[in-house]
């Protein structure tokens, strides 16, 4: 998503009674089977973090750094079960519970792109360009591979391109160099 359709979800997330799981995928990057195996086991408070132990590849089992917001979400969620995020029926998400959910940041915001992996790419691009590690995005995916990393899950937006283009802009400038055209006839 571009940052713009970001915000936009986010704004709809925060009028939905489980948008607090879309702002947290956005945060964390996480898979959408590693939120649903999230235990309250998995958290540690003090060092604003959560392991992964259960995910689709040995790379995936991981320490994630949470962000403040992320962090935040967190506390405040009630103890409802061993899972920390839950459904609005206090019973641990299911691949359900997470489609119809970005089903409707999808009719709210008319943005026809949203799913829970398209989550996962923005995280990774918006760390792309905020200039974070190519190696710590992809560890924080739980990738093996940071090329497949930055080949799979980084989309440029055309805003970001020329912003990197004009760094360009603030290199010395080189002498101006004048050409001199020849023209020929041609009969």
């Amino acid at each position: 998503m571009t940052p713009e359709e970001e915000e936009a979800v986010i704004n709809a997330a925060k009028k939905d009674p489980l948008g607090h799981i879309v702002i947290f995928l956005l945060d964390t990057g996480l898979r959408a089977c590693e939120i649903r195996n999230l235990k309250w086991a998995d958290f540690n408070s003090l060092e604003k973090e959560i392991y992964i132990k259960k995910s689709k590849s040995k790379a995936g089992i991981r320490t994630v750094p949470l962000l403040t917001e992320a962090y935040n979400i967190i506390i405040s969620l009630p103890h409802y079960c061993d899972y920390i995020f839950t459904s609005t029926k206090r019973s641990p998400l299911t691949k359900t519970v997470l489609r119809k959910l970005y089903d409707r940041i999808r009719k709210a915001t008319g943005i026809k792109i949203v799913t829970n992996h398209v989550y996962r790419h923005s995280f990774a691009t918006r760390m792309m360009e905020n200039k974070a590690s190519y190696k710590a995005i992809s560890e924080i995916l739980g990738h093996k591979d940071i090329n497949f990393t930055m080949n799979t899950y980084t989309d440029a937006n055309t805003k970001y391109l020329h912003e990197q283009v004009s760094v360009l802009e603030k290199k010395p400038k080189r002498k101006t160099i004048k050409f001199k055209l020849h023209h020929r006839q041609i009969q």
